[in-house]
């Protein structure tokens, strides 16, 4: 069974939280569910306003945020995860003129075991 969604969002300039510009983004998101307990998921966010503070921006289209994953539940009580997640920071600058921190991108790759009678165990790992 396949989910899915987005959302669109729009806000005008906010001076006095640091967003001297309007801004505007999608983020979408789905997973596939298949018969034997594997789920696949993806999501994305585009910044589409990001052209205003980030003069490295290149197209409008260009995704700040996405993430892929896969995970297997073998039972009721067992699930494991595996999920790739890839950031672009947002560099947010105070005023028209000035520039912003150069944005740096953050990845990582997370490995989940779900064992609900007992417990969770997470791990993560950056990715250069």
């Amino acid at each position: 069974a396949f989910e899915g969604g987005f959302d669109y969002a729009r806000y005008a300039a906010q001076p006095d939280l640091g967003w001297a510009f309007p801004r505007e983004g999608l983020i979408t998101h789905g997973s596939y569910k298949f018969d034997n307990g594997v789920v696949i998921n993806a999501g994305l966010t585009l910044d589409m306003s990001r052209h205003f503070y980030d003069p490295s921006y290149g197209s409008r289209l260009y995704a700040t945020q996405y993430n892929v994953g896969l995970a297997y539940t073998a039972n009721e009580c067992t699930t494991v995860r595996i999920a790739y997640n890839n950031t672009l920071s947002v560099p947010i600058s105070t005023s028209p003129g000035v520039p912003a921190a150069p944005a740096v991108r953050d990845q990582s790759i997370v490995f989940e075991l779900d064992l609900r009678t007992l417990g969770d165990v997470k791990s993560s790992t950056g990715v250069r």
